[in-house]
């Protein structure tokens, strides 16, 4: 079987100024006479948007995958899935920014690599919009208006084998898995 799962990494976002007032004495004056003054403002926000209960942790089956498929088409059919933002509160924030982070595959930059202690080897996971925009793991952040009530922000994820092991036909066939966490930051 194989998995991909996406988990979410929201929560309270800190906005934190910190002001440090010195004054200093001079060198006549004695050092009881030293002065610190610190001020700190905090300023807290909480999420415009709740992650729908259930998408914390996405899992999408590529179920069987035959190697001679990626020899003939590089990519498998795409799989997709979504991400369900609930209660946006546009009045908090206008955009959601989402980005996704992983173990990257050293062979196709910024697609997802398998996990360690997966059999398959010779493919990596790819993803992107539905508009087929590349969404790069580790880098690339797509940004979205934020709406009123619910959103739903959709991707899709293939496999899609190495150059190398396309070329020398080393696909090595096996159960993997990957993981990839969502962040999601508010504007």
């Amino acid at each position: 079987m194989k998995i991909v799962r996406l988990q979410s990494e929201t929560g309270v976002l800190l906005s934190m100024l910190l002001t440090l007032s010195l004054c200093f004495i001079s060198k006549t004056s004695q050092a009881e006479d030293l002065i610190a003054e610190t001020r700190i403002k905090v300023n807290v926000f909480t999420d415009a948007c709740n992650i729908k209960p259930g998408d914390e942790a996405i899992q999408l089956d590529f179920g069987t995958i035959v190697k001679k498929y990626l020899y003939l088409h590089q990519t498998t059919p795409s799989k997709p899935f979504s991400i369900h933002l609930i209660k946006c509160k546009p009045d908090l924030a206008k955009t959601v920014s989402v980005t996704f982070s992983g173990l990257e595959n050293q062979a196709l930059t910024g697609k997802l690599a398998f996990n360690p202690g997966s059999l398959a080897r010779g493919a990596a996971i790819g993803l992107t919009t539905p508009d087929g925009q590349p969404v790069m793991i580790n880098s690339t952040k797509h940004t979205y208006p934020l709406s009123s009530g619910a959103m739903q922000l959709d991707y899709l994820a293939y496999i899609q084998g190495e150059p190398q092991a396309l070329s020398a036909k080393k696909i090595i066939a096996g159960t993997f898995s990957a993981s990839a966490i969502f962040s999601l930051s508010y504007q």
